[in-house]
């Protein structure tokens, strides 16, 4: 946690194919900004923490053609920047 601003993300799945991403601390009603990438693709989106600070969205990894990979989700809400790393799909 920094500033009071965290993030997590909890598996849903055994393989971690959809995560939700939870983002507690940040300012109340703040505006929030999520990217990540993912064995090369690359998503964005813009978010609204809760009235009680938190962010919370799921997301799925999926990539045409890979089995495996690690999806890095970053948050930003002012001064909040956090990031965290999914290892999601088949390892062999």
């Amino acid at each position: 946690m920094i500033r009071g601003c965290g993030v997590d993300a909890v598996f849903l799945t055994p393989r971690a194919e959809l995560v939700l991403i939870v983002g507690p601390g940040f300012p109340i009603d703040s505006d929030l900004t999520m990217d990540s990438a993912s064995e090369g693709e690359h998503h964005g989106g813009k978010g609204k923490a809760d009235a009680e600070g938190r962010y919370v969205r799921a997301i799925m990894h999926y990539v045409q053609g890979v089995a495996a990979g690690v999806t890095t989700v970053n948050l930003k809400a002012g001064k909040c920047i956090l990031s965290v790393k999914v290892p999601w799909g088949r390892r062999h």
